[in-house]
This record gives C-alpha cells, sequence and structure tokens, in this order.
C-alpha cells in the first residue's frame, strides 16, 4: 500500500491524484476517510486499496490503520509544505467555513497558524513510529517542478516510464494549483 498524507493544503490531493493517474489504484476514492463511513473501513473483510490518501484523521491515526493489521504499508509519501504558506493557504480556504465563526481575524489566524504546525509534528511522530519508509515532498515544488516531482514519485514506488509520468502530469497538475503564497 501507498500512503500519501500531510496536513491540509500542503498537496496531497494532486499527489494523489497523480498516482491515480499513473494506475495505482484507489477503489475510486480520493477521501477515503470522508467518503466511506468509519463501520465500512473498520468492517471484518474489508479490502483496502493500494493508495490511500488522508490528511488530518489519518495524520494522528496512521498508526492505529498500521497496528490493526489490515495495512500493508510499502511506503509514506509524506507532503509538506512551509508552514507559514501552509497557515495562509489554510486561513484563506477556511476563512468562510464556519469553523472559525465569532473569533476575531487575529485569533482565527493564530489558531490555524497552531493547528498547521501541530499537524505537521504530529505527521512526522507518526512516520517515525511506524517504521515505515518514508518520501517526503514539498509543496509547490511539487507541481512547479516537474523533475523533482517525478524523482521523488519514482523514489516512492520505482522507476516509472517517462512518457507515463508525463501524461499523467499533463493530466493532473495545474499552475492555478500553488496559489496562495506558494
Amino acid at each position: 500500500m501507498i500512503v500519501v498524507m500531510g496536513i491540509g493544503r500542503c498537496g496531497t490531493t494532486v499527489m494523489a491524484q497523480l498516482l491515480m493517474a499513473l494506475g495505482f489504484d484507489s477503489h475510486g476514492h480520493l477521501e477515503i476517510f470522508r467518503e466511506l463511513p468509519h463501520e465500512v473501513l473498520r468492517a471484518e473483510g474489508y479490502e483496502w486499496p493500494e493508495l490511500v490518501k488522508g490528511t488530518g484523521t489519518l495524520v494522528v491515526g496512521l498508526n492505529r490503520w498500521i497496528e490493526s493489521g489490515k495495512w500493508d504499508v510499502e511506503v509514506i509519501i509524506l507532503c509538506t509544505r512551509e508552514l507559514e504558506s501552509a497557515a495562509r493557504s489554510m486561513s484563506h480556504w477556511k476563512r468562510n467555513s464556519g469553523t472559525y465563526k465569532g473569533l476575531s481575524r487575529e485569533d482565527y489566524v493564530a489558531r490555524i497558524h497552531e493547528e498547521v504546525s501541530l499537524g505537521h509534528v504530529q505527521a512526522r511522530e507518526q512516520i517515525a513510529q511506524s517504521g515505515k519508509r518514508c518520501v517526503e515532498i514539498t509543496f509547490p515544488r511539487s507541481i512547479l517542478d516537474k523533475e523533482y516531482c517525478y524523482a521523488a514519485v519514482c523514489e516512492a514506488v520505482g522507476h516509472i516510464k517517462r512518457r507515463q509520468f508525463n501524461a499523467a502530469w499533463k493530466k493532473v497538475v495545474k499552475p492555478s494549483q500553488s496559489r496562495f503564497g506558494g
């Protein structure tokens, strides 16, 4: 199994989409933890896909899934982003969500910074505790520098033919995905 994880707004979605375009099976679920009820995911006999992507739930719960015996993780792809730009992007993204309703702008931004920083630490701790192989890939470089992304993907999953990668890249990666302070 390939696990793509990281804090929100750090490129997990585009990385999972790229791997799906390269033929890695996610059973059609980009956000499996949001798309399927936990009862289904925990059910005896549920067969996990080859590719799983997650942010919050997975960042703090990776090892519970591994220890359950249901996951045979080959590699974890940790998507990272400079914390200030991650917080700026998260602030913009959540601005109108109602999550921080009633907080002043200053308190809301401080809370986002705290969440982003804590999430990043939790992801690294989970990976260290898992003992699984990890490849880190930095956003937005992962979508601005095709050679960097190609090298990271090959390091994670093994050699991918250049033509196949280029076709997947063209299908998935859009320059607008690096907005909100790269």
